[in-house]
């Protein structure tokens, strides 16, 4: 990524920069800890990582290990206790997820060979035995989500047979399922689900004519309302406030759409989401919704390929509509797809991996622009949680297993901004390869804690001379850093003798 130095200011909002060089980061301390790599040592492959945070600070992770499923809690004040293998060894399992009420107690759903298996958390009893909740007998449930309320009120949808099941889950355990969608001609799929503070309940998916449909449980008729149609559609996606109000995303010929469900009044006809022209010729995929308690929200979504498209972001409120979306990673090539989490001030942040394998973070400060990306590690798969009131936590695989980060203030990450200038016949690179400086002046933000290294190289027919602005050596060609503060460095190339 090459990236133009700008000696002015970067972004306000989280960092400042003097007048002509490099100053002081001026932000909240201890927005992102450092990497934590909180599974035990070993050959264990880890995959599919996912996180949920309860409204006062904790956190659980899960995550696959040679087919089986562990997790992690996080304690404000504590930091990451102990993985602990919460499946048994029966089967492998896929794609955990997680979810938690408002006391840190937590419910992980996963696959293991055609049924979904759940397992409880209980704050001040632990893990609880895994349960199988769908059906043993037809071993062919699929594509399980999970979302609780802050009260404890908790569903489970899957797909399963061409048709989507939904199993509620409260204090007196797993009550009984229902099966939503019955049209005999049309299979359904790849559910999504949201559940309000009122215990109402939505849930979206995708049919085998192309086409989305939704459905809503009305928690004051106890009865869930009818399907309702959005149209030609794919990979929807959810979010609720904590009225019930909700707000439907999904693609539809190269656009993201966007439906509000106002509560006990009615869904609006979905609408495209605006992008500023010449944006919008490209093709946008991938939507995720993000809505806080109070009912602010944000669409996140990719435009253009995966291998080289754009990050876009649009703020949206179930009773206000959708803004015109705006692009908050240009010179990044990703897309990951991009994941959001917003607080009710209406701060934000968007956690998105790129093309080389590095996770980056953009926060937004309600009252300025978005900022610049920070990157904050080198990884794969991220989930990212949030609790609408201004803590989030992302988690991602490394090469050392898993690692995690807890945001404390969504739109204020502390980072250094790594400036650099060269001289001479040369490139500079870094490792994580987030920046590529040829010639002139270059920049890159990296999250407090993240360690990197930038390295010299020389064009045909020149040599490197040495760096300015380093510590130790000044000619090794490789040098590393953990950032910490702004930096401005200089690479010195000249003519080979």
């Amino acid at each position: 990524m090459v990236r133009a130095l700008r000696m002015g200011c970067l972004c306000a909002a989280f960092l400042a920069l003097s007048a002509c060089g490099l100053g002081a980061v001026e932000t909240t301390p201890d927005v992102f800890v450092d990497d934590v790599d909180f599974d035990p040592p070993g050959p264990t492959a880890r995959s599919a990582p996912n996180v949920t945070l309860a409204a006062n600070g904790k956190a659980t992770c899960t995550w696959v290990g040679d087919g089986a499923v562990y997790a992690e809690r996080y304690i404000p004040g504590h930091g990451w206790v102990p993985s602990r293998q919460i499946s048994d060894d029966v089967g492998a399992a896929e794609r955990p997820q997680a979810a938690t009420d408002g006391d840190g107690d937590a419910v992980v759903v996963w696959e293991r060979d055609g049924v979904i298996v759940g397992a409880e958390f209980e704050v001040g009893d632990g893990w609880q035995p895994p349960v199988v909740i769908s059906d043993p007998q037809e071993p062919t449930a699929v594509d399980a989500q999970i979302a609780m309320n802050e009260q404890g009120d908790g569903v489970v949808v899957w797909e399963q047979d061409g048709e989507v099941v939904v199993r509620p889950h409260n204090a007196q355990g797993w009550l009984p399922p229902v099966t939503l969608d019955t049209a005999p001609a049309v299979d359904a799929g790849d559910p999504e689900v949201a559940i309000a503070r009122t215990g109402d309940v939505v849930v979206v998916w995708e049919r085998s004519d192309g086409t989305i449909a939704a459905r809503r449980y009305d928690e004051s008729e106890a009865q869930w309302d009818a399907v309702v149609g959005f149209g030609s559609g794919a990979n929807p996606d959810v979010g609720v406030d904590d009225e019930g109000d909700a707000v439907v995303a999904f693609e539809h010929d190269g656009e993201i759409l966007v439906s509000e469900y106002v509560a006990d009044v009615a869904w609006v006809p979905p609408a495209i989401v605006p992008r500023p022209v010449g944006t919008d010729v490209l093709p946008a995929h991938t939507p995720d919704v993000a809505v806080a308690p109070g009912g602010n929200g944000v669409v996140s979504f990719c435009v253009g390929p995966p291998e080289a498209g754009e990050v876009f972001v649009a703020s949206v409120t179930p009773t206000g509509g959708t803004d015109e979306a705006v692009s908050i990673a240009p010179a990044v090539p990703s897309c990951g797809p991009p994941l959001a989490a917003v607080d009710d001030e209406g701060n934000a942040v968007v956690i998105f991996q790129d093309t080389n394998e590095v996770v980056h973070a953009v926060p937004h400060d309600a009252l300025d622009a978005w900022a610049e990306p920070i990157a904050i590690g080198e990884g794969r798969e991220p989930s990212l949680a949030g609790n609408g009131q201004g803590d989030a936590v992302t988690v991602y695989v490394t090469e050392r297993g898993i690692a995690g980060r807890v945001l404390e203030d969504l739109e204020t990450i502390p980072a250094a901004v790594i400036g650099v200038a060269v001289a001479g016949g040369g490139a500079v690179t870094s490792d994580p390869p987030v920046l590529f400086c040829a010639g002139g002046l270059c920049e890159q933000a990296f999250a407090e804690g993240v360690r990197f290294e930038l390295t010299a190289a020389p064009y045909a027919g020149h040599r490197f001379s040495h760096w300015v602005g380093v510590g130790g050596d000044p000619t090794r060609p490789t040098i590393s850093f953990v950032a910490g503060s702004d930096q401005a460095i200089e690479a010195h190339f000249v003519p080979a003798p």
